[in-house]
Order: structure tokens, then sequence, then C-alpha cells
């Protein structure tokens, strides 16, 4: 489904689990650490990365096509995201700062909010790039 899709974004447990690298998508953070200790943002360094090469697929055939930049955002709570398209790869902090979280109260719904955002912010600046959208929303 990769090829059909503009953009992909799976939080970073489910980004880990789809690529093999941990069990299951139930995985707390806690059972993350003991898992992969050290190497958890290589391996979604990685993830993201595979996403993107699965996506490159040309669409132009399939009668695909969308004014909006393609890419692979993790969502990594609250140490913000990782941003993957053609042009790069690129960390985007969290806007609450880990010393903020207890000003947090539920975090439910909070990548179907962020992806909306995203969306809404590419839509109303009428531009392209995954980065804009993030910054003009």
């Amino acid at each position: 489904m990769l090829p059909r899709i503009t953009v992909f974004s799976p939080n970073h447990v489910e980004a880990l689990a789809l690529c093999g690298r941990i069990p299951s998508p139930f995985t707390s953070d806690e059972q993350l650490e003991r898992l992969l200790g050290d190497s958890v943002d290589t391996a979604l360094k990685d993830a993201g990365k595979e996403f993107l090469l699965h996506m490159q697929v040309d669409r132009v055939d399939k009668g695909q096509s969308s004014r909006w930049e393609r890419g692979v955002i993790i969502r990594c709570g609250a140490k913000g995201c990782l941003v993957f398209t053609s042009r790069g790869t690129s960390h985007i902090p969290a806007y609450w700062t880990a010393q903020e979280q207890a000003r947090v109260v539920d975090v439910t719904g909070g990548g179907n909010a962020f992806m909306g955002g995203l969306v809404a912010g590419m839509d109303l600046a009428d531009k392209s790039s995954l980065y804009e959208g993030e910054f003009t929303g």
C-alpha cells in the first residue's frame, strides 16, 4: 500500500513493529528501551528510510498524483517526530518540552490531532512541503 500513500505516519512503536524490529505494536516505551537500548534512534531512522523507499514507486502510471510532498513522519511522543522525504531526514521537537509534560492532560487522539493539523496547515497555506505544513498551520 505504501506506493499509494502520500504521507505515512505511524508512531514510533508501530513503525518498529511493522519493520519487524520489535515483536508487538503494543510494546511500552519501557519495554522498547529494554529490547533495543541505545539503538532505538537508529532503528527508527532505518524504519523511516525503509518506508520511504517503498513509497518511491512511480504513481503516475497508476493515475495517482498529489500536489503534496510524499513522505514518512514517525511520531515519537514527547521526543517530537522524525520526517523523511526525498530531500532528507529531519527531527522536529515536540511542542511541549520534557519538563512541561505535566501540563499534558491526556494524549488520547494526539496522533490524529497531529495529522489533522498537518493536513490543514498544508492545505490552508497551499504548500506542498511537509515541513511548511507543520510550521504554518
